[in-house]
């Protein structure tokens, strides 16, 4: 009853106001029911993990019993308790299936508390066989992502991608300086390496004054890292050592073209979501094209981590399909690094906000947007190359 009661309480405000999704219902309902002490939430999510395959390849099914079920048990059941007699015709069946299954997997697991959990077994990883597809930027503009996030090693001043989508460096970071021998892959805003007139402009650099990452006066602030500051741009500057090891060949998408992505084209509320790969918690993102595997379940826009939660050779087929996932690698003030558990992501856009500013990426479990933050902090760069008519 308490499992029931969270989920209709959470149809009924996204009925309402549209401020829940799918995976914030599920959030919310992974998080409290286990404090009421109805459930272990371990076991709560592991049948939910068993339960996303049956909506994937079952969801018309279960979608007519949902609306049965609507029309008849939960509207007596629940009128007088929730006062949703008047709602039940708002709340969306493909969502209610959604809620129907994960309450079953809640009744077993209240009844079951000797259920034991055994640790996901991702397997070995797999070589990258990542193949590039076209995403939109824009009308009748398309790009493909670079293979990985990029690193760079400053004892030999040599750019890379990453080996596989899912690598990240995390706390080695905080070994940045201009002479470490190791990898990095969390930058400040505009370091290339070029000389952009900024008192700080190295891929290295820890300062910590954002207004020293800008180029020029002051009352230049909003410049963009196009035009004469191209070169401000990593891609545009650098060869990278495994993506063609030319420079000029890559760049960084602007605020506005990672906005389209995620909410401007064709069925793009169908081409992203929250994802684990190999236990890496991260974003998916999925090509205009999309074929799904026939074998592997997606569930798309939630916030949830855990519900497409991939072993290497399972990732290996999306990513061969033209899948990208960027991981959720933290952020890195200074020389110390703030993983947040890797809960959180972070890719630089080429877009100036303010003097001290600049717009990135941001996805977490509570969403995905584009904020600005200070230029000083490192975030994740994640290159694009742009798609020519003759290559599309």
């Amino acid at each position: 009853q308490i499992a029931l009661a969270v989920i209709f309480f959470c149809h009924t405000i996204r009925s309402r106001t549209s401020v829940f999704s799918t995976g914030t219902m599920l959030f919310v309902v992974r998080t409290f029911l286990p404090l009421s002490g109805a459930i272990e939430r371990p076991t709560a999510l592991q049948n939910y993990k068993n339960y996303r395959r049956l909506i994937f390849f079952y969801k018309k099914p279960l979608a007519r019993i949902a609306v049965h079920i609507k029309k008849s048990i939960f509207t007596k059941t629940f009128s007088k308790t929730l006062t949703l007699q008047n709602n039940m015709k708002k709340i969306n069946a493909k969502t209610l299936c959604t809620s129907v299954l994960l309450c079953t997997s809640v009744i077993f697991c209240a009844c079951d508390k000797e259920t034991k959990i055994e640790p996901q077994n991702y397997g070995e990883k797999l070589a990258c066989v990542y193949e590039p597809k076209p995403f939109s930027i824009g009308l009748d503009k398309q790009v493909y992502f670079s293979q990985g996030n990029l690193q760079y090693q400053a004892s030999t001043n040599i750019w890379r991608f990453a080996e596989n989508q899912y690598d990240i460096i995390g706390n080695d970071n905080e070994n940045i300086s201009s002479s470490y021998s190791g990898w990095i892959d969390l930058f400040g805003w505009a370091t290339s390496g070029w000389n952009s007139g900024a008192k700080t402009y190295m891929p290295y650099s820890t300062d910590s004054c954002s207004l020293n990452y800008n180029p020029g006066e002051a009352s230049e602030y909003d410049f963009d890292l196009t035009g004469d500051k191209l070169f401000c741009d990593w891609g545009a500057y650098n060869k990278i050592s495994n993506g063609g090891n030319t420079a000029n060949t890559w760049r960084t998408l602007t605020k506005d073209e990672w906005a389209y992505i995620l909410t401007e084209r064709p069925r793009c509320t169908e081409l992203f979501s929250a994802g684990k790969i190999g236990g890496m918690n991260g974003l998916i993102l999925l090509p205009d094209e999309w074929i799904q595997p026939e074998s592997i379940p997606f569930i798309a826009d939630t916030t949830l981590w855990e519900a497409n939660d991939y072993t290497f050779a399972e990732w290996a087929e999306m990513e061969a399909n033209g899948a990208v996932f960027l991981p959720a690698a933290g952020l890195r003030e200074g020389t110390s690094t703030q993983q947040s558990a890797w809960n959180e992501g972070l890719y630089w856009s080429s877009s100036a906000s303010t003097e001290e500013r600049a717009w990135h990426l941001h996805f977490y479990q509570l969403g995905t947007v584009c904020w600005d933050h200070p230029r000083a902090i490192g975030h994740s760069v994640r290159l694009v190359q742009d798609v020519s008519p003759s290559t599309n």
